[in-house]
């Protein structure tokens, strides 16, 4: 069986991180957008799971792993989380390049940092720090789309060991990614 040479799989590679880099500006906030969307959902949505809403009284929490105060805060930073996210999608939708970056972001970024506080609150379980896992989403999507924003590009989402040839080729690559650092951390 043969394996590809060295070379090759390098100009494969890079061919397949141009061509995904050959999004358009609006193309990559649209995507960011809806990443960060899904996370909200999800949060949403497992934040509901952890409470056990009450289907007679919503404000009302079934399981004893959160309280209904509790509840009534997360849900509070969620709803204002979802107003800043149709206000982000009519942005995305707008967008003009130049274009600095939103204020709704500042204002998501702290929603996401009081809502990643309340969430340590919570009794701990797999529910629970797959929440502050979407937290930490929410938070690593609006920093990509405060970047995109800002002209800098969307982060890499996925941390890449540097590829070399041998050391002193010419056509040696070297890659260096940065992954956004988790806002919340369960410890």
């Amino acid at each position: 069986m043969r394996t590809l040479h060295p070379r090759l799989t390098v100009l494969l590679l890079v061919t397949f991180m141009t061509a995904c880099a050959g999004l358009t500006v609006k193309q990559k906030l649209y995507a960011t957008h809806q990443t960060l969307h899904s996370a909200l959902v999800t949060a949403d949505r497992t934040e509901k799971e952890i409470c056990g809403v009450d289907p007679a009284a919503k404000n009302h929490c079934l399981l004893p792993v959160l309280t209904n105060t509790q509840h009534q805060e997360i849900s509070q930073r969620i709803v204002k989380l979802y107003d800043i996210d149709a206000a982000l999608s009519q942005l995305v939708t707008d967008y003009q390049k130049g274009q600095p970056v939103p204020a709704q972001i500042d204002q998501m970024q702290t929603l996401v940092r009081e809502l990643g506080a309340l969430a340590q609150t919570i009794t701990p379980g797999p529910k629970t720090d797959r929440l502050v896992a979407q937290v930490n989403e929410i938070a690593a999507q609006a920093a990509q789309i405060a970047a995109i924003f800002a002209g800098r590009g969307p982060a890499p989402m996925l941390a890449v060991p540097p590829l070399s040839l041998a050391p002193g080729d010419p056509a040696r690559l070297e890659t260096r990614f940065e992954l956004p650092r988790p806002v919340f951390a369960r410890g």
